[in-house]
């Protein structure tokens, strides 16, 4: 289940929108292009993967810190892939900004387990 966690200068509006993008992104990432990323992401700060095997699961354990400039967002995304029948979950700490829409900054990932489902 997706856990919020945030700071009072995040309101409510801007958690609904953060999460829907998130999730789009995160459904749409394994089979994106680098163009297609472009509409999401800013600094080419997310490589595309290429992938059909992947599909997205959710986002747990969203964490979300105002800042001058935009949001920290920490969270975990899960995948179940397809060809190992395992479950990937991804650690991500990223930066939002928002100009028309939100766009995702200076990320670190890491692959932290897969396990059996």
């Amino acid at each position: 289940d997706l856990l919020f966690e945030f700071d009072s200068n995040v309101d409510e509006k801007e958690v609904t929108e953060v999460t829907l993008f998130l999730e789009t992104f995160f459904k749409l990432y394994p089979k994106a292009s680098a163009e297609e990323l472009e509409h999401y992401v800013k600094n080419n700060s997310i490589k595309p993967i290429s992938s059909n095997s992947y599909i997205f699961e959710s986002i747990n354990q969203l964490s979300l810190v105002r800042d001058k400039k935009g949001i920290a967002a920490s969270f975990f995304v899960i995948y179940i892939d397809e060809q190992t029948k395992m479950k990937q979950l991804f650690q991500y700490k990223c930066f939002l900004l928002k100009d028309d829409h939100w766009f995702i900054t200076n990320v670190n990932k890491k692959q932290f387990i897969n396990t059996l489902f």
